[in-house]
């Protein structure tokens, strides 16, 4: 990937004027300190001087991540307060340099749209299948209701080509989509409403139930 890297700490004069108004942008902020109200605010700081410079910038990475996070939710949320001072032209980007040996029933949940929603996810070594043209798509539940231990399961048992999407947002993500699978015991009063959406939109369910799993015998032939 062909990135320009701008110095976005909180040393820096965030004197850009020189630079090439091309490609896709790095804003490093020298990391990004959930704790610390005053890197916070030099970082938004960062980030609307970008705006002001670079207003028809197409696309900025404001982080990058491994994978391994913590306090999720509060830096989803910080992560979208970076990027509501962007131009509507630009779109913000999180970098996820995952390791191919990271699990997926590690990572679907915290990478998800329901974190993420209004971000580009780039995968720069191993993807995580939370978006793309797949035709299968597996139900991601809500928090409290995801064991990863059974999706685990689930995910070895797909043979074929899936992404995985929050129940909450499958009615946005279901154009072109044949198929999806549900773990029963999971599944919301949201998810069934979606359910009964998407098969009158002529889809297909199907439930991951155990005897299912264990034989890996989903029949995933779109409805006709």
């Amino acid at each position: 990937m062909n990135l320009t890297t701008l110095d976005a700490s909180p040393s820096s004069d965030l004197d850009w004027e020189e630079i090439s108004r091309d490609g896709i942008f790095f804003l490093d902020f020298g990391g990004i300190d959930l704790f610390d109200e005053a890197k916070q605010n030099a970082n938004l700081l960062a980030v609307e001087e970008f705006s002001k410079c670079f207003p028809s910038a197409k696309e900025v990475i404001l982080a990058k991540t491994d994978g391994k996070l913590e306090k999720l939710d509060v830096f989803s949320e910080y992560l979208h307060l970076l990027a509501a001072q962007l131009s509507d032209e630009t779109v913000p980007i999180l970098l996820c340099e995952i390791e191919e040996e990271a699990l997926l029933e590690d990572l679907v949940l915290a990478l998800c749209r329901r974190r993420f929603e209004h971000f580009k996810l780039v995968f720069s070594k191993k993807r995580i299948p939370i978006e793309g043209d797949e035709k299968i798509v597996i139900s991601i539940p809500q928090d409290a209701k995801y064991d990863p231990e059974v999706f685990k399961e689930i995910f070895s048992a797909v043979l074929e080509p899936f992404k995985c999407i929050p129940e909450e947002h499958l009615n946005e993500h279901w154009d072109g989509v044949d198929v999806l699978i549900v773990e029963p015991d999971s599944l919301g009063e949201m998810g069934k409403r979606m359910l009964l959406g998407f098969e009158a939109a002529g889809g297909k369910v199907v439930f991951a139930d155990r005897e299912k799993i264990r034989a890996k015998s989903f029949d995933l032939t779109p409805s006709e």
